[in-house]
């Protein structure tokens, strides 16, 4: 299964199970939705079409069912019930802020409309940060139920009692950053995410599902399957995206999961819904060829790998897997050395319960050096969904897990995280009002911490003088660490015609005599 529909999955199975209430019908009543006769036929209908959509109770069915309920809410904004549905189709689909004014009308007409209302308004109020209501909303609701839906669904709501009271803490000391949509040559009204960039960060890959002319489609989430595609920065702008194509790309989903820093070697997923494996391509000309299935050497169990990241001479991976051997719950990140004959790779060895949580991990990107590493969570101090996390390698073991805080991450899934070479550079993905729809991908520029402003003695007296300061407030703010690495690029070429050349490439250390890094040049970059 792909990263994003395993998330996906996830959710909607969490939503479920906290509510067996929530499959009663909610019933938007001819007699009372109807107002007035004119345009009441038009309405009508449009309710009937949203509920068959709603209660087919898919992720893609809940999205489809809005347009015909705001269709409808035009007649009668009044509507309890209606509102309601609304609002409970945003909070299963996206993006889920939107879901408070529809479940505070609803509260507001009628605080009976539903068992679980006062459930919705308190993850309705969670996706909007405000977070001290919401946790007032969940206890609430909590005292609300029997003693047996209380024991049942207890675990959840204080999971997510723990992420608001996280996210309190987490607003009152933001990041120093600069966030940027990548606009419409990358991001798209469907789901992008996954990007992954070439050292300097002049080209990228990334995963799409906008689909094209006899793509297939999904069933499970009606949406069309993962492609991968491309792009190269050029003047400071991305030029549009393009599908890499076959043999890539196939007619299922296709998900780009790691890249070598030169660019030159991708590795993806390709697999259906619950099967699937990780293959490697090499970029020959501007074809990437030579498609090898990974999968087995990395690892020989049983297992689904849906993200990877290697050290700067690809001699260590980074994995997330569903290994069920030695896990602290849910999918956790792995590490596997490759041997001395650069053929056969270790046995994964779980990273450890320092970087794994008992809840789910779901992407992972490891710093060439290995001294940091990314990754999100469930888990830890987030503050709702997946959040992105940071820990450093320190006296032979990683720190503990720092959140990246606001506003990097959000109460919704932030994902993908990766750092170029300069260390200040940064692209992820999460789902925002302001996106394109659904995944976009994010560059993020991180500034870290701010330099104190110097005054001289003379300077504080005068301010002090014209303005008493009865009062210092800084506010905290989360810093962003980063180490800067070193580029090494060029181009070889023939010394009589001028013309590149396609040729190996060693980079040895002249003191001890150690190869530090072999690759290709690409006659066409």
């Amino acid at each position: 299964m792909n990263p994003i529909k395993f998330i996906i999955t996830i959710s909607i199975l969490i939503f479920f199970s906290l509510n067996s209430n929530s499959q009663e019908r909610i019933n938007v009543k001819k007699k009372v939705f109807k107002v007035t006769e004119e345009g009441y036929s038009d309405a009508w209908k449009n309710v009937k079409k949203g509920n068959f959509l709603f209660y087919q109770h898919r992720p893609a069915s809940y999205r489809e069912a809005i347009p015909y309920y705001k269709n409808a809410i035009d007649y009668n904004s009044e509507n309890a019930e209606l509102n309601l549905l609304i609002a409970i189709c945003y909070l299963r689909s996206d993006p889920k802020s939107e879901a408070l004014v529809y479940v505070q009308k609803a509260f507001d007409e009628n605080e009976d409309v539903h068992p679980m209302v006062g459930f919705f308004f308190a993850r309705a109020l969670h996706y909007n940060l405000r977070f001290v209501e919401a946790i007032d909303e969940y206890n609430t609701y909590k005292e609300s139920l029997s003693p047996n839906k209380l024991k049942e669904q207890t675990p959840i709501i204080d999971k997510y009692i723990a992420e608001c009271e996280f996210g309190s803490k987490l607003k009152k000391k933001t990041a120093r950053v600069i966030i940027d949509n990548l606009g419409s040559n990358i991001n798209s009204e469907y789901d992008d995410y996954g990007s992954i960039l070439s050292a300097d960060g002049s080209s990228m890959v990334f995963t799409s599902r906008r689909g094209a002319k006899g793509d297939l489609v999904n069933l499970i989430d009606n949406k069309y399957f993962e492609d991968i595609y491309s792009s190269n920065l050029v003047n400071d702008t991305w030029e549009e995206a393009v599908n890499i194509g076959k043999p890539v790309n196939s007619d299922w989903n296709d998900a780009v999961v790691g890249l070598s820093e030169d660019g030159q070697k991708l590795i993806f997923y390709r697999g259906r819904e619950r099967e699937g494996d990780l293959y490697s391509a090499t970029l020959q000309g501007n074809t990437w060829k030579n498609i090898h299935d990974l999968t087995h050497k990395l690892n020989k169990r049983k297992s689904q790998e849906s993200a990877i990241s290697f050290n700067a001479d690809g001699t260590t991976a980074y994995i997330v897997s569903d290994i069920d051997q030695d896990s602290y719950g849910g999918k956790d990140i792995y590490y596997t050395m490759l041997d001395e004959n650069g053929k056969n790779w270790s046995k994964p060895v779980n990273i450890g319960d320092v970087i794994n949580s008992e809840y789910h991990e779901a992407s992972v990107y490891i710093t060439p050096d290995e001294k940091t590493i990314y990754f999100s969570s469930k888990g830890h101090n987030s503050m709702g969904g997946y959040d992105i996390f940071v820990s450093d390698y320190k006296y032979d073991s990683w720190t503990t897990p720092r959140n990246l805080g606001l506003p990097i991450n959000s109460p919704d899934d932030d994902l993908f995280m990766s750092i170029l070479m300069n260390g200040r550079d940064a692209y992820y993905s999460t789902i925002r009002k302001e996106g394109l729809g659904g995944f976009d991908i994010y560059h993020a520029i991180l500034l870290g911490p701010e330099k104190p402003l110097q005054l001289s003695n003379e300077d504080e007296l005068i301010a002090s003088i014209a303005i008493p300061v009865e009062e210092s407030f800084i506010e905290e703010s989360m810093q962003i660490q980063y180490t800067r690495m070193t580029i090494v690029k060029g181009t070889v070429s023939d010394f009589n015609t001028g013309r590149p050349l396609e040729s190996s490439i060693e980079l040895v250390d002249n003191k001890s005599g150690k190869l530090i890094k072999k690759t290709n040049s690409n006659i066409n970059s």
